[in-house]
């Protein structure tokens, strides 16, 4: 059964002019078996504007010794309904750290996903998905996002 989590947010020094938030989702892990793709962790957007995920790092607090696939995207609902795998595919997890993720890439036309608004019809939840039959019950990790509000773009 997968688990909600919840989200604590401050803004950044920056974000006083731009409306930047650096919001730390806490809490999350994995199955001790998860033979297909499974929900283990979920939250929706708190926010009432859909936001600009501008990067995104993930903290292991507790290492998985068999590094479970871990795939973290948007989605239309808590059950992972058309998951983009946006944040991260298959997570690297075996080791304590800081790891930048997909949403991070430094690259020119690097598209920064969406967080659609709490109760859009679709994009309006983060999922952690587990997918492989291995034990990833050790797994401790929180997600940072970087966020920005889509209506802040001048037009």
């Amino acid at each position: 059964m997968a688990t909600e989590v919840f989200i604590n947010t401050k803004k950044t020094k920056l974000g006083e002019a731009l409306g930047i938030n650096l919001v730390r989702i806490a809490g999350l892990g994995g199955l001790a078996a998860a033979a297909n793709p499974t929900v283990v962790n979920y939250i929706e957007s708190p926010y009432a504007d859909d936001v600009y995920i501008l990067r995104a790092w993930a903290h292991i607090k507790t290492a998985d010794a068999q590094d479970a696939d871990m795939d973290i995207g948007i989605a239309d609902d808590k059950d992972g309904t058309n998951c983009d795998d946006s944040l991260s595919t298959s997570l690297v997890n075996s080791a304590k750290g800081v790891l930048r993720l997909a949403a991070a890439q430094d690259g020119a036309g690097v598209a920064c996903p969406l967080w659609k608004k709490k109760g859009s019809a679709a994009g309006s939840f983060i999922v952690a998905e587990q997918n492989g039959n291995v034990d990833a019950s050790d797994l401790e990790y929180d997600l940072y996002l970087e966020v920005f509000r889509a209506s802040d773009l001048l037009d």
